[in-house]
């Protein structure tokens, strides 16, 4: 991805402070400035952390730049499915996915980082997050199972004892003694 470059060739530098080192930059340390001037809570929001291998990174000897594993990128993101940007020009509702991040030891996050996308579109670094099964539905969008590809809104229902079409009801209209039933 291309938000990781910067990471990439800063993390080295980082990794040669000591934790001294660390603790003292941490008190001078500024979190970033929220990006969304809103007081609405986020529809979605996790937080991530990236070690030297999920990077892809290595020392110029070609050994890992954290032998230890610690996390050296932490990213919180948070989306508002069709938030109301009357400040925005044009001032339309939208999608905002915001993605604070920092590549310190300390607990604040030096950068973040705006994206905006039609209201409920899919688009964004927070989709993967947010349907894991891939069947094109979120949990705020009435995915009963995130894990389960075949159950969402709408689904045809089968004779599985699962909630396919997520409406609170198990293998309802089928006569699941019957073969034809059965899929």
């Amino acid at each position: 991805m291309t938000r990781f470059t910067f990471v990439a060739i800063t993390a080295g530098l980082l990794s040669c402070k000591g934790k001294e080192d660390d603790q003292v930059d941490c008190q001078n340390e500024e979190s970033a400035r929220n990006l969304v001037p809103t007081d609405a809570t986020p529809d979605w929001q996790l937080e991530l952390e990236y070690t030297a291998t999920d990077l892809g990174l290595e020392r110029e000897d070609g050994t890992n730049v954290n032998e230890a594993e610690d996390p050296m990128l932490r990213e919180h993101i948070e989306a508002w499915d069709c938030l109301d940007l009357a400040w925005w020009n044009p001032a339309q509702p939208r999608k905002v996915v915001q993605i604070w991040s920092d590549e310190t030891e300390c607990a604040l996050f030096e950068r973040a980082s705006v994206e905006y996308y039609p209201c409920d579109s899919h688009e964004g670094d927070d989709n993967e997050f947010r349907d894991v099964d891939g069947d094109g539905y979120y949990m705020t969008e009435g995915d009963c199972d995130d894990e389960d590809a075949l159950s969402f809104p709408d689904a045809d229902e089968a004779c599985d004892d699962v909630d396919n079409n997520c409406n609170g009801l198990i293998d309802e209209d089928l006569s699941c003694d019957d073969a034809d039933g059965i899929d």
